[in-house]
Order: C-alpha cells, then structure tokens, then sequence
C-alpha cells in the first residue's frame, strides 16, 4: 500500500523536484510506471519521496532502482511503524502499518503505565511515508481507504524520559526481525516496561535491529539470536535481560508479555504475493509449513513455558480461528482483532494471574 507524503515534508519535496525539468519529470515518472506494482498516481507520490535530499544523478539512480521493482522503503532506508520511524534495509522484512495499528492497540491494553507517562493513540492509517506492500493480496489500496494524521515520528528519545521501574512489564518478542514491535512497545508503555527483548534467527534481522534501538537510544530494549523451533529455544541465555523465575541460569525465565509477527504465509499464497516481496523479501521470515500455521503451535506452547500472562501474535486474514483454538488449548481467553483495512491482524491471548 502507497501513502501520500508528510505534509511538512513537502517544501522539501518540492525543492528537490525542481532540480529536473518538466520532460525530465515525465521521462522518470515514465521509467517509475514501468512496474507494474505502480498506478500513475502510486508513481507521483513515490517520484516525490525518491526526490527527496537528492541529486538529479541519485534522483536517476533510484528510480532505477524502483523501476526494476526493489521496495522504496529499502531505497530511503527508513520508514515509519507508527509514531517511530525505523531504519531499513534489505532483506530484513519491512514492518507493515497493519502492525504497527493492532500492537498500538495492544500496548493500551496493557497494565496501565504510572500517573504522567504518555500513552498515545493508535495511529490510523498513516499520510506519512510510502506504505510496503501488504501481506494480504486481497488488502485495500491506501487510495482506498481515508487517511487522518499520523502520530508525528519520532527518531530519538527524549533525555528526559524516566528511568524504567524496576519491576515494570517484561516483554519477550519472537520472529523479531528489525525490532519494530519492542521499540514501539516500549515506546508507549514508557516507564511501565522493565525490558523486552526480541530474538530471531536472521544475523542481519538482529543488525539492523540493534542499529534501529541505537537510533532511538532505548535502553530496556535489546535482542539475541534465538530459534523458535530449538528444542529449548535456548531462552535462558538468549533473554538474559528477563530473570529466570527460581534464579537458576538454565531455567525458563518468566515474562509478562509474548508478542511475535511470526512467519505466517503458506507456500500457495507465497506464490501470489507480489514480486517486490517475493524477490526482496527475506522467505524466512514470510514462509510457514501446515498451511501457515506451524509457527502458532511453538509460540502458543512457549507462552506456557515462560508464564506469560499476555500474548499478541499478528496473524492472516482467515487464521484467526485456528490461531486462537491454539492459544485456547493453552489455557488463555482469546480475542480476533482486525485491523484499519478490517483485515483479520491479530489474536490477543490473556491468562488469570
């Protein structure tokens, strides 16, 4: 999905359009609808943020680079998960505004944070920057859909934001990847969150993730290598930042919180997705066996393993029976929620203290 450009952005925009002539701007918007993911109106806004700080040579270069098909989001290398705007490379997956809108709305459903500590709104679909692709093939165009303001994005964190309680909410993130869904947790639960952690199994996923908590200069967030599918997932030592529950190193630590936006697609929708997702986008973090859902058995008995009292799983349009059946065998109450494009998105799963 495509988005329109921020509004205080486009002073900017503009500036750096007018560093090519009138035929040159057709002759690049031209070159842009030559994928075939782009409508003429998808190429107009692109051709303002590919414009953006930008020689005309660059200029050039990465409308090359969107015309044979490579995301925009990795071509800026950034883009916005809600109120934060995150680092972005290649081949680590991009984070979705359907992710960013259900865990948003997660976050509020929480422990609620100390008097004083700002809790913002889900953000509705975001004018921001160009959306990625969805997921879902059978997902609305964002020129489909109306669009409010957005949260504005934030890069850094204020000096001045309280230090983290002590025994504030613990968070253990699986199928991490760049680390969008900690960060923004974090981010709105302020002082309410100890620490969270995301693990995965991609070494660039993990990089990216560390330079994008180094970006925003969070300290309660971290993440480690873990594989979901490991016989112990080797926790103990892979969330070192959450205690174990009896103070034994090798032990299961105990945490409040189990999110993931685990690999959810199966190897028949695989194949209809979008090339630019498809020649991009790293399969590991796309692809899962038994029709999508392997990754929901593991994570629904990890939930188990490690006490959590809250889980949010971001699921496909369509799963979200099955998906709550399992976290239902696993003793928790279930919720479906749908996201802005009234997909199916997520289970929320909570467990009696």
């Amino acid at each position: 999905m495509h988005r329109l450009p921020r509004i205080s952005r486009l002073g900017t925009v503009q500036r750096g359009l007018r560093t090519a002539t009138l035929p040159d701007r057709a002759a690049l918007l031209e070159r842009l609808q030559r994928n075939p993911e782009l409508s003429a109106s998808d190429a107009a806004h692109e051709l303002r943020w590919l414009s953006e700080d930008c020689s005309a040579s660059a200029l050039r270069a990465r409308v090359e680079r969107r015309a044979a098909g490579e995301p925009i989001q990795y071509i800026l290398g950034t883009t916005d998960f809600g109120p934060l705007r995150l680092l972005c490379r290649a081949p680590t997956l991009i984070p979705r505004p359907e992710t960013a809108h259900v865990f948003e709305r997660f976050a509020l459903t929480l422990p609620t944070p100390p008097a004083g500590a700002a809790t913002p709104p889900p953000s509705s679909p975001s004018a921001s920057a160009p959306g990625p692709v969805s997921l879902d093939p059978f997902a609305p165009s964002a020129s489909s859909v109306p669009c409010a303001p957005s949260v504005p994005a934030t890069t850094t964190r204020s000096a001045a934001a309280p230090a983290p309680a002590p025994s504030g909410l613990r968070i253990l993130d699986l199928c991490t990847g760049s680390a969008p869904i900690p960060l923004l947790l974090s981010h709105i639960l302020g002082p309410a969150l100890g620490s969270a952690v995301g693990v995965d199994v991609a070494a660039p996923a993990l990089e990216l993730a560390r330079d994008n908590i180094a970006l925003l200069g969070d300290p309660r967030v971290s993440v480690a290598y873990g594989d979901v599918f490991a016989p112990t997932l080797d926790v103990a030592s892979s969330v070192n930042a959450l205690p174990p529950s009896d103070g034994d190193p090798h032990a299961w630590p105990q945490v409040d919180v189990l999110t993931a936006n685990p690999p959810y697609i199966s190897a028949g929708a695989y194949a209809s997705l979008p090339a630019s997702v498809r020649d991009y986008e790293d399969a590991r973090a796309l692809l899962a066996a038994d029709g999508g859902l392997a990754f929901y058995v593991r994570i629904a008995r990890l939930a188990l393993l490690v006490g959590a009292r809250h889980v949010g799983v971001e699921i496909g349009h369509g799963q979200g029976a099955d998906v709550a059946r399992l976290f239902e065998r696993a003793g928790m109450a279930t919720r479906v929620w749908r996201d802005q494009w009234d997909r199916e998105r997520m289970v929320v799963g909570e467990r009696e203290a």
